[in-house]
């Protein structure tokens, strides 16, 4: 009943079964598979350490099962819960389900953590906001804007590590294969349950003009997390460092309030005297607490903390399993988009004696939303899909907002007891509602089409065993967006008006930003490795590559995962 997915008959069943025989430890390791199941790791923690002491007792008094215990050994057969599989195994995950951002993901699906449900990629950054906006986005769309479709709850007990079996405790016998099981799993709960830390460092680099799209990006993370209840709280660090150098030549135009003495400069034939601007730069650290379960998610932070302005971020969401196969996912969120300095963390207009606006503080936009999400999964094949919407707003920036429309399915080409190849489709729509991809004054230096359109192909492998992990991923695409005509000072009438009279004296003047369009083929790859060095210890990195979008973005991650305590 429980594989089925029949929860509530599986409880009843094992309420009878422990009525019948109240000392068989196999009706107890099915309860804790059960609970395992409903995310109670608590309970079934206590589960499992009654079938050890109850099999360890036995064992030492060289007691046997007798054909009156309806459940003993001589009717193995009978027992329903015999001989199953140290865990039941939920339905397969989506490998291409997608947990936010409206990019390809610049990771394969997140790594496990030990034992226990995978998080989405902390909404985000497991290193900095990478991929622009948020989490895990979607396959073959730009980075920073919307947000996907939830992947269903991942399997307790699905990390590959199983059947790693410790030294049984107390005066069991040495090499027992049901105690060392019993243990095995216990030790698992423990990994999910308790203490856990984690360190990781991360770069991000991308493609644009110095001074203004182009970005590098410096984090280091610290999170703690314990159990609580049945589910996890955690609380984290995370550093940031953010450089895109210092606007220069034709770019320093195109910066701050500097567009309208390079019009003076042209109408009047004398060198534009630009206000020169500084490096454009940021670091700080944000923090945040969470709790989640697999049904639910809060979390509450802010930006990085030593920005000139710091803003709160938060997310909610519920997942239910509607069935063994379907599942959904609602959720709201604010968060900060980091497509650019300018948008993460805002910036002032270069000082100009003559001008007495000059100085201005612009952009660190904020994204605030929400969306639904619908995936169903049998066999390893499925298919999913979500709509989001948001609206942003930033510090003398025009407010904008978007929708976005994702679906696509999934079959497996390979699949064995430690490695998959998985292979689909994805087909991402987006709308916003104005282009906020320019550094002058008012705009928000965020990847904003008016329409964008993309498919993508991608294939997933996975490879598991006792002691490492290997994911690896590649979507070749195709992609085409279009932007609009866009004024050069958005949110100031009076600046604007005064490039348009430049405008009408001399052609040359740049009043405003023509539209554009671009249509072609894209690529996304990336790739994991994590390695159990101890059963307390994992130790690996990511690197991936990213062309949607009007840019080209490489991000890597190396990280350490440490459980803490006694619980092994």
């Amino acid at each position: 009943a429980g594989a089925a997915g029949d929860r509530d008959l599986a409880r009843r069943t094992i309420d009878r079964a422990l009525q019948v025989a109240p000392n068989d430890h196999e009706i107890y390791m099915a309860a804790a598979r059960m609970e395992r199941a409903r995310g109670d790791g608590g309970a079934a923690l206590r589960y499992l350490k009654r079938a050890q002491a109850l099999y360890a007792r036995r064992s030492g008094q060289g007691m046997t099962l007798t054909s009156a215990d309806p459940f003993g050994a001589a009717q193995m057969s009978d027992n329903p819960f015999r001989n199953q599989q140290a865990a039941a195994q939920a339905p397969m995950a989506n490998p291409f389900a997608l947990r936010g951002g409206a990019r390809l993901p610049a990771t394969s699906a997140p790594i496990a953590q030990d034992g226990g449900y995978t998080s989405p990629p902390q909404s985000y950054p497991a290193y900095g906001a990478p991929m622009g906006g948020g989490a895990i986005p979607s396959y073959g769309a730009p980075a920073g804007t919307g947000t996907g479709v939830a992947a269903p709850p991942p399997a307790y007990g699905g990390t590959g590590y199983e059947g790693q079996a410790y030294a049984a405790p107390g005066n069991a016998p040495i090499g027992d294969p049901v105690l060392g099981r019993i243990q095995s799993e216990i030790n698992e709960l423990a990994r999910e349950s308790g203490p856990r830390a984690e360190l990781r460092t991360g770069y991000r680099e991308r493609s644009g003009e110095v001074g203004l799209s182009a970005l590098k990006e410096l984090s280091g993370t610290a999170e703690i997390s314990t159990g609580l209840g049945n589910g996890r709280v955690s609380g984290k660090a995370q550093a940031v460092v953010l450089d895109s150098g210092r606007p220069t030549g034709s770019g320093l135009a195109r910066f701050g309030r500097n567009a309208t003495p390079e019009a003076e400069g042209i109408v009047d034939e004398q060198p534009s005297d630009l206000a020169q601007a500084k490096t454009q730069h940021a670091a700080g650290v944000a923090v945040s607490l969470a709790y989640e379960t697999p049904l639910l998610k809060v979390e509450l932070g802010t930006t990085p903390l030593g920005f000139e302005d710091t803003e709160v971020t938060w997310q909610a969401a519920v997942t239910p399993r509607f069935s063994p196969h379907a599942t959904g996912r609602v959720w709201v969120e604010r968060r900060p988009v980091t497509d650019s300095v300018l948008a993460y963390a805002g910036t002032r207009v270069p000082v100009d004696p003559r001008d007495p606006v000059s100085g201005e503080r612009w952009g660190q936009v904020m994204r605030t939303g929400g969306g639904v999400s619908f995936s169903y999964d049998r066999d390893g094949a499925g298919v999913y899909g979500d709509f989001s919407y948001n609206r942003y707003a930033g510090v003398n920036v025009r407010d904008n907002r978007s929708f976005q429309v994702n679906v696509g399915g999934y079959l497996p080409f390979v699949r064995g007891p430690r490695s998959s190849l998985v292979g689909g489709i994805n087909i991402n729509y987006q709308n916003f509602a104005n282009n906020q991809n320019y550094f002058t004054f008012g705009h928000g230096g965020y990847f904003s089409p008016q329409s964008f359109f993309s498919v993508a192909l991608p294939v997933r492998y996975s490879y598991t065993d006792e002691r490492m992990e290997i994911r690896a991923s590649v979507a070749p695409g195709y992609q085409s967006y279009n932007q609009d005509q866009a004024s050069i000072y958005p949110t100031d009438p009076g600046a604007q008006a005064a490039l348009d009279a430049l405008k009408a004296q001399n052609s040359d003047v740049r009043s405003y930003y023509d539209s554009l369009s671009q249509t072609g083929f894209a690529l996304s790859a990336d790739g994991s490795f994590y390695y159990r060095v101890s059963p307390r210890t994992r130790v690996g990195g990511e690197i991936g590559i990213n062309t949607f979008g009007n840019y080209d973005e490489f991000k890597s991650v190396i990280g350490i995962k440490q459980s803490l305590g006694s619980g092994l």
